[in-house]
């Protein structure tokens, strides 16, 4: 199962009865971590694709290497 930056960001524990159990405070700031660790990490993801579709596309055109790698390294 693939967690989404929403069900980590909305994601609660339930207190523990006995001292041996998490502290909350402790889940929250790692919860907050991963949440902005898939933010950072979908975007890239999202840059990354949108770079592919850009030189798939000048691929298709019939572009040169030399063309290729300016809009690589432009980006």
């Amino acid at each position: 199962m693939i967690l989404t930056i929403d069900e980590v960001k909305n994601t609660r524990f339930r207190m523990a009865t006995r001292r041996s159990g998490y502290e909350a405070a402790d889940v929250d700031v790692f919860v907050d971590k991963v949440e902005a660790t898939l933010h950072e990490l979908t975007d890239e993801r999202d840059t990354l694709a949108r770079q592919l579709e850009s030189v798939t596309s000048t691929v298709g055109s019939g572009a040169n290497d030399e063309e290729l790698r300016q809009q690589l390294e432009a980006k």
